[in-house]
């Protein structure tokens, strides 16, 4: 019952470092699919969408396959989810009469 406990903490961990974004990028040039350019930092990538803030501080929220390959790759990369750091278990200790 404990192993369980023990996957189910684990697998919360690793579902919840996904959901929690990387911190946002610095300000870039970022280039469509189509090759117009916008100037902003990205501050989240979650469900194939990227949310940009612009110079002006409008927020635009566009599907990844909408920006340039390179582009694509540097989101994907930058807002990787990080390893979960899980401490090893040591099953608790019974003493034996």
């Amino acid at each position: 019952m404990q192993l369980r406990r023990l996957f189910l903490f684990v697998f919360a961990l690793f579902f919840i470092s996904h959901i929690i974004s990387a911190e946002p990028t610095a300000e870039r040039e970022w280039t469509s699919s189509v090759g117009s350019t916008l100037t902003a930092k990205a501050i989240s990538y979650e469900d194939g969408k990227v949310q940009l803030v612009s110079t002006e501080g409008k927020t635009f929220t566009l599907l990844l396959e909408k920006l340039s390959a390179a582009d694509q790759t540097f989101i994907k990369e930058h807002f990787k989810p990080a390893p979960p750091k899980v401490e090893a278990y040591a099953p608790p200790e019974i003493d034996h009469p």
